[in-house]
């Protein structure tokens, strides 16, 4: 077989089956199956020529479903993978892109009619991160129609990502944990217990509302945190984390409160229909104690943080915060100055001794000047 040629492919790898992927003249992606090598080869350059020319048609295939559709086969899909939360967020963010696109075919829907759509978002003065929300749930529903046979590319891969901040890191200090837990303590003391394990696992909430005690082992002081790597994978992922005493103790507490229940945190409503609770009395906290633009997530926040703050490497936190990569964590390294201090000056120590100070010379004529 001759030299692979671009934009020709086999999948799967090793089949025998032979792909072409090429753009047309709007920037839409096609795909097409083929055959052998060579007639792939063959058909590759058949449609470059035909657009190169303005003779190009697209395949049949890519004038059915609707995007109204398509989004709500999606979701459908989508509703059995995704966590409740996940789920509830992209279904606020379903009016949008149906008022954008709904009764479009959804392979006529071009690069440059989403960016134009997200750089509406973004004009009315949304984040960059929040556009990019949007953008990564429309790449989500072509990649699900691309999977299931439903269109042939997904045209969101041509849209650039906003650039997003590095965010602000809202972690507690000592004087709002202390109003924060006098008024859990005041109003809701059956969830200080819960506080106790977000301040000192780092878990997220999702993660602690499906905690369940199967992956609680208080002797071995570890909890298996089970997921999926990311928010649209069907594939599932664990990590542990390792309990300080102040975790195990909240742990055991909630284990008295639980009266039964197969979950760490069920709620009030433990043993019934609404075992899985989820509760607000977070948020009715951080109101009474006067906090402000404190979320649930900032205890996450405040675990990392005083972590990096106690000298424990960033690879650690890392491990612990079940982060993918490295760069997550990097966003609490500057909360360790003295740590970074005491690195500088080893430069002064492992300067050589022998070599003494550097002396820069003088002149009669600079001191003149």
């Amino acid at each position: 077989m001759p030299k692979k040629q671009r934009g020709v492919f086999e999948r799967p790898p090793g089949s025998g089956t032979w792909w072409i992927r090429y753009h047309d003249a709007d920037g839409r992606e096609h795909r097409e199956k083929v055959g052998c090598y060579q007639a792939a080869a063959d058909a590759y350059m058949a449609r470059k020529v035909a657009i190169s020319e303005g003779k190009f048609k697209p395949p049949s295939r890519a004038s059915g479903i609707t995007f109204s559709d398509l989004l709500t086969e999606a979701f459908t899909d989508r509703k059995g993978r995704l966590a409740a939360t996940t789920y509830d967020g992209d279904e606020r963010k379903k009016g949008p892109l149906l008022k954008w696109f709904g009764s479009m075919r959804a392979a006529k829907i071009t690069p440059p009619m989403i960016s134009a759509r997200l750089r509406e978002l973004r004009d009315k003065g949304l984040k960059g991160s929040t556009c990019n929300r949007y953008r990564n749930l429309l790449s989500a529903i072509f990649a699900w129609g691309v999977e299931n046979g439903k269109l042939e590319a997904n045209p969101v891969h041509r849209v650039a990502s906003y650039r997003e901040g590095d965010g602000v890191i809202r972690f507690l200090d000592a004087d709002e944990e202390k109003a924060l837990r006098d008024a859990v303590r005041e109003y809701y003391p059956e969830c200080e217990a819960e506080l106790d394990v977000a301040l000192n696992t780092g878990l997220r909430r999702n993660e602690l509302y499906r905690l369940t005690w199967v992956d609680v082992d208080l002797e071995r002081s570890i909890v298996t945190v089970r997921g999926k790597r990311h928010a649209n994978s069907r594939e599932s992922s664990r990590r542990f984390v390792r309990l300080n005493s102040t975790a195990r103790l909240a742990l055991r507490l909630l284990a008295e409160q639980s009266k039964g229940s197969a979950y760490v945190c069920p709620g009030p409503h433990a043993g019934t229909e609404l075992d899985r609770d989820w509760r607000d009395w977070f948020e009715a906290s951080v109101r009474r104690a006067g906090l402000e633009r404190f979320r649930y997530h900032d205890l996450r926040h405040t675990f990392a943080s005083r972590l990096v703050m106690a000298g424990v490497p960033l690879l650690d936190v890392k491990e612990l915060l079940g982060h993918r990569d490295i760069k997550m964590t990097l966003r609490y390294a500057h909360l360790a100055p003295e740590h970074q201090a005491a690195a500088v000056e080893k430069l002064v120590t492992a300067y050589p001794k022998k070599a003494g100070p550097v002396v820069i010379p003088i002149t009669k004529k600079a001191m003149n000047e």
